[in-house]
């Protein structure tokens, strides 16, 4: 009987990861029985089906689709593979358009995670009591001498402080997470009492995945922080912790559960060594192998809705328990994916929120699977800019029309702007000159992107200019005939003005006593401004006049005399017929004190009237003084003042010789001091004048300094400061700064004492200096780093290492001088056992360091034996057949099978019957023969066949013996 098997589907695709609108090629791999008939695929979109056997297919929509591939042989037989999920179209987030922060040229956009990948769960925690416990990892129980690294994401939900991580053996030994309120995240690590500590500096934002990691250097010392894979340059001592319980480890809270942590924490890793920033960074999205023997712990935080274990992935033992949480929320949605993820290049996570410009930016999401295919795709984010600008006009304002003109050209100020984005642009709508009245002026501010705001000024224009008026000039008019007045014509006066003709008016009575009188003219102007002027019309009569004498009046000495001339007024007379003439005896200067002066009226026909009236004169003029020049003086000996002489002020008075005196200090400080002078006469008058006396200090400062001994760094560098050198440098007055010519110092300068120049400034700015030597040491250990390597055996059965292949970047800052290996020769080793060897490694500067690495062995072992052959004295592999089968498909023995057999993919199989033909022949035989005849598929007869297994393909090796078959 002949038994069809049909073929063995298979295909894979060029690319399983792509963008919209790109073209697939799928290949055939079918492992066929018999002749290929037919191919049938169905690429999962809808689309026709294919029957070409490596077809290419182009997938428009995003999405996730399944493929089938259905083959055919010539037997007959059909069979169908279908690969679930096969092909991932990636589909990019939307674009987005937002407004900005009011006030800011920028915006807080909030975007949801990227969606397409799952990423699993994580753990959420609520901040109250709940937290995850496990037994804590024996790497914890010597962190003195343990290099680790420990790695997660958190999103926190709350501004509390709170612990994302706690691992304590004892109080004097533990290490620690600390988020403050701030969110800042503090690494504690406690080694032996001692506090090695981090402030990063950095804030982790809310409700925002965020990837942080540390590394432990149990040699050093050191911490080094890593956000969202990026090594922190900038931070600070993080100064000390409050511990927990014993024993214990804690993720979410301190381990006596306190500080309890809230929001979201994922992919929890624990490392037995110190990962270098690339393979963090590296593999911060991505899920690690479980199995690597660097991994102590690793909690993917995947647990299903209920479940209160919490898995250690290693195997290790460290699974956790889920404390005091109601499990049906706890697990999350997560932010890593270990079939793949996504992240973009404005935050590198799986979400873009964060702050954006004004205008457009182009996020670019980068997916990758496990398979190592790539999709890029971007999403807009637009940050429209909808603020207005804000305005203030100027306020309303009145003004004058320019001269001679019935409009006005004044400035009216300018209104200002203010804008979120920038200095907007101020226009107005103002004429170029403004009509007498009110005009309302609209200002406008527009900014970069056209918002606009306005405001109104109101500006009134006046006119206040009067108009011009010239009047007719005085006259003489008699009485009228019989009268003791005059109705004569007085003339008539004429006016002009800036806007129109003015009016003219006057006061002129009806008619006109004797004497002067003045009349008074006025031009008014259409907006009422007025302007007048007077004309004298005098009637001429001869009656006795009547004569009133000035009030008695005080005057003042005139500038520089002893003596009055300024005026005492005039007195005034009548007569019922014209206008006397008045006179006085008043001398031509008036002496201090009282002096009577007699007026007399003489009317036009020599009539006669006299007053008199007390003048009294007073001094009231201030001396006049005249300082010393200003003058600059030095400090006195070994003071910081000075008594100088300052020289004498000098002073003149119109009556005599006044007093002077000053207010100058005993002594006169550094700088400035200004002294005024008084001058007083002898009616208490006084003058004051101010001379100004200026101190300089020129005494240098004794300078002192002393020699002293600096280390290195670990980066090779050290710097001093101007008070390590100084050694009681001091001033008459005070030193106002200490400088050196050198601060800093590095691995060049070690060994040889380096000259250094401390100079000291006082306060007046004068220098001294002093020289002293500065020994620099370097007793910083080189950093040695090494790595595991697998050698080959030479025919010999040996092999050298040399230092350079167990060194795996070792440096030092002053430079390394020598490397050195424990080992360098071995012979004949076991190739499962990997050996220690030590590499030493000493600087320029003496200073050595050591670190250990392990050596793998590979060679040729045709027997398995991991003895390798060149050292192996026999060779004798463990291949054992069976001999008798009963291929009825009943389960059991239905195949021949030959132990150990896939170990050997060299091997030749031959199967003769007792005539001697070849039945049934293979190489890299997979135990599968169920009797079928060669070519043929027909099963051979029941009975006994010789076989013979050419062990190693080369004819130095056979089983040989009888199979028998039997069905």
């Amino acid at each position: 009987m002949v038994q069809a098997i049909g073929a063995k589907p298979n295909f894979q695709a060029n690319q399983t990861l792509i963008q919209p609108n790109t073209s697939v090629t799928f290949t055939d791999s079918t492992i066929f029985g018999a002749p290929a008939t037919g191919w049938l695929w169905d690429f999962g979109d809808g689309s026709p089906t294919s029957t070409a056997q490596n077809p290419s297919h182009t997938y428009t929509t995003s999405g996730n689709y399944t493929v089938s591939l259905t083959v055919s042989d010539l037997d007959g037989c059909s069979r169908t593979l279908t690969k679930a999920a096969y092909i991932k179209v990636l589909g990019c987030p939307e674009s987005v358009t937002v407004n900005n922060n009011a006030g800011q040229c920028e915006a807080n956009v909030v975007l949801p995670d990227f969606e397409g990948f799952s990423n699993g769960n994580a753990i959420q925690l609520d901040g109250t009591n709940d937290h995850i416990m496990a037994s804590l990892p024996t790497i914890f129980n010597s962190i003195g001498t343990n290099n680790f690294t420990i790695e997660m994401w958190a999103n926190r939900t709350s501004s509390s402080t709170s612990r994302l991580f706690f691992a304590q053996f004892d109080s004097n030994n533990f290490v620690t997470i600390l988020i403050n309120s701030l969110g800042v995240p503090y690494i504690f690590i406690r080694d032996n009492s001692i506090f090695y500590s981090v402030n990063t500096a950095n804030s982790i934002p809310l409700n925002q995945w965020t990837h942080l990691a540390f590394k432990w250097n149990a040699t050093s010392k050191t911490i080094t922080v890593l956000i969202n894979g990026v090594e922190l340059q900038n931070t600070a001592s993080g100064g000390s912790s409050t511990f927990g319980d014993n024993n214990r480890m804690t993720i979410g809270s301190r381990t006596d559960s306190a500080q309890f942590f809230k929001g979201k924490i994922d992919e929890v890793r624990i490392w037995n060594q110190e990962r270098s920033n690339a393979d963090i960074a590296a593999s911060m999205n991505i899920c690690v192998s479980e199995t690597d023997a660097n991994l102590v712990a690793y909690y993917h935080l995947d647990e299903d809705s209920g479940s209160t274990i919490v898995n250690d992935a290693t195997g290790n033992g460290y699974t956790g328990t889920l404390i005091n949480s109601d499990t049906t929320t706890a697990w999350a949605d997560g932010i890593v994916s270990c079939n793949g993820y996504v992240t973009n290049d404005f935050t590198n996570t799986n979400n873009a929120s964060g702050v954006y410009p004004i205008g457009n930016t182009t996020v670019t999401w980068t997916a990758t699977n496990t398979m190592g295919n790539t999709a890029t795709c971007t999403q807009l984010v637009t940050v429209v800019d909808n603020e207005n600008p804000v305005i203030t006009c100027p306020a309303a304002i009145t003004i004058n029309t320019d001269a001679g003109e019935c409009t006005s050209t004044a400035s009216i100020g300018t209104a200002t702007a203010t804008d979120n984005c920038g200095v907007p642009t101020v226009s107005n709508d103002a004429p170029s000159s403004f009509p007498i009245g009110d005009t309302t002026v609209t200002w406008t501010a527009t900014d970069a992107t056209g918002n606009t705001a306005t405001c109104t000024q109101l500006v009134t224009v006046v006119d206040n200019e009067n108009p011009v008026i010239t009047c007719p000039v005085a006259i003489t008019i008699n009485t009228d005939a019989g009268e003791c007045t005059s109705t004569a014509s007085i003339g008539t006066a004429t006016a002009t003005d800036n806007c129109g003709v003015p009016t003219v008016s006057n006061d002129a009575p009806s008619s006109f006593p004797i004497g002067d009188t003045t009349v008074t003219w006025t031009a008014t102007d259409v907006t009422g401004n007025t302007a007048t002027c007077t004309q004298l019309v005098t009637v001429v009569d001869n009656e006795n006049p009547v004569i009133t004498c000035p009030v008695a009046i005080t005057i003042n000495t005139d500038a520089g005399e002893c003596t009055s001339t300024a005026s005492i007024g005039t007195a005034t007379a009548t007569d019922n017929c014209g206008v006397p003439t008045v006179s006085n005896d008043a001398p031509s200067s008036f002496p201090i004190g009282d002096t009577t002066v007699t007026w007399t009226a003489t009317d036009v026909t020599g009539n006669t009237a006299t007053c008199t009236q007390l003048v009294t004169v007073v001094d009231n003029e201030n001396p006049v003084i005249t300082c010393p020049v200003a003058i600059t003086i030095n400090t006195d000996a070994g003071e910081c003042t000075s008594t100088a002489s300052i020289g004498t002020a000098t002073a003149t008075d119109n009556c005599g010789v006044p007093t002077v005196s000053n207010d100058a200090p005993s002594s006169f400080p550094i700088g400035d001091t200004t002294v005024t002078w008084t001058a007083t006469d002898a009616t208490g008058n006084t003058a004051t004048c101010t001379q100004v006396i200026t101190v300089t200090d020129i005494a240098l400062p004794t300078t002192i300094a002393q020699d002293i001994t600096i280390s290195l760094d670990t980066s090779g560098n050290a710097s001093i400061t101007p008070l390590m050198i100084d050694n009681g440098s001091n001033d008459n007055c005070t030193i106002a700064s200490l400088t050196l010519d050198r601060t800093t110092f590095n691995c060049s300068d070690v060994g040889t004492p380096v000259l250094v120049t401390l100079t000291a400034i006082d306060a007046s700015g004068n220098t001294s200096s002093a020289n002293a030597f500065v020994t620099v040491e370097d007793n910083e250990s080189p950093v040695v780093i090494t790595q595991n390597i697998s050698v080959e055996l030479n025919s010999s059965g040996t092999v050298t290492i040399t230092p350079e292949m167990i060194n795996n970047g070792s440096y030092d800052a002053c430079g390394i001088a020598n490397m050195a290996l424990s080992i360098t020769t071995f012979n004949c080793p076991i190739l499962n056992e990997d050996q220690l060897v030590t590499l030493i490694i000493t600087d320029v500067n003496g200073n050595s360091n050591t670190a250990t690495a392990y050596v793998s062995f590979t060679g040729s072992d045709l027997d398995l034996d991991n003895i390798a052959d060149s050292c192996d004295t026999e060779l004798n592999p463990d291949v054992t057949p069976i001999l008798g089968i009963s291929p009825n498909n009943d389960g059991e023995n239905d195949t021949w099978v030959i132990e150990n057999i896939t170990n050997f993919p060299k091997a030749k199989i031959e199967v003769f019957d007792r005539n001697g033909v070849a039945v049934y022949n293979a190489t890299n035989y997979q135990n599968n023969w169920a009797g079928n005849r060669n070519g043929s598929g027909e099963l051979v007869p029941v009975g006994s066949y010789y076989f013979s297994i050419n062990i190693f393909g080369d004819g130095s090796l056979f089983i040989k013996g009888w199979l028998y078959i039997n069905y």
